[in-house]
């Protein structure tokens, strides 16, 4: 079954974007988060308008990736995030030694007669420091033992917060569910109001006219991957726009793509 549809070719891509972003892990979440709002920062107003209308049709999948919700908000400083994401790091600068002037200053000349008294010294407090080790070692020795047993390692579990990683999957589980629930209802609600003549019917919006008037669609790397991997069985998870991708002629080049091919 194809994946549900709006209206708005921006809005659709932005679910799909939220449903590439939950799938990923945290780190690269966060990677692909921050490439995709710094590539768009120039369009912010046209995804701003794409993030209300997801909001109303589906408020469960927008709240899967708060951070881009939060990202597109209109009080949100999103000039002065890609600015500071995009700016090359500053070196510390090095510590510059001051020099006086025509200072030529050379290192004092040894006195005559002062480096035998300064051998003599040295090799006296050497003597001296040899001589009070031998006696401390020597103390020491007759009153500790030659062996002294090393306690064993003893490994204490870690808590985990009271939560097991069943319970963790199992919430998960159920988050996913839910979401697929708002999407089926969203799939239902299209189909009501956007139903085919009598002998056509098709899993693709736009994919029944004709080519010169059916819509285009745009498609990143992450989603070409994607589609790909599952065409070939390296996944199980069908991506969003797989239906889409189809259609388009399976395009292997992020870009925006018309529906080339109808489905029965």
């Amino acid at each position: 079954m194809g994946a549900p549809a709006l209206a708005d070719p921006a809005a659709e891509a932005l679910v799909g974007l939220v449903r590439t972003l939950f799938v990923l892990p945290a780190r690269a979440r966060a990677v692909r988060r921050n490439t995709w709002l710094r590539e768009q920062a120039a369009h912010v107003e046209k995804w701003r308008a794409a993030l209300a209308v997801v909001q109303r049709a589906a408020p469960a999948l927008v709240a899967l990736e708060p951070r881009l919700r939060a990202a597109l908000a209109p009080d949100f400083a999103l000039a002065a995030f890609v600015a500071g994401a995009s700016a090359a790091p500053v070196r510390a600068p090095q510590p510059i030694q001051a020099v006086a002037h025509g200072d030529r200053s050379r290192p004092r000349a040894v006195q005559p007669g002062s480096s035998g008294g300064g051998w003599i010294g040295g090799a006296a407090v050497f003597g001296l420091f040899v001589i009070i080790k031998l006696l401390v070692s020597l103390g020491s020795s007759s009153r500790t033992p030659s062996y002294s047993p090393v306690p064993p390692k003893t490994q204490y579990p870690v808590p985990d917060g009271g939560r097991s990683s069943a319970q963790n999957a199992a919430d998960l589980r159920k988050q996913f569910e839910e979401s697929q629930k708002a999407l089926d209802a969203i799939k239902k609600r299209h189909n009501e109001t956007n139903k085919l003549p009598a002998g056509r019917s098709s899993s693709v919006p736009g994919a029944n006219l004709p080519v010169e008037d059916r819509p285009s669609y745009s498609f990143d790397r992450g989603l070409i991957e994607m589609c790909r991997d599952y065409e070939e069985g390296k996944t199980r998870i069908k991506p969003w726009l797989y239906g889409r991708w189809e259609a388009a002629g399976k395009p292997t080049v992020p870009g925006a793509y018309p529906l080339i091919h109808q489905t029965p």
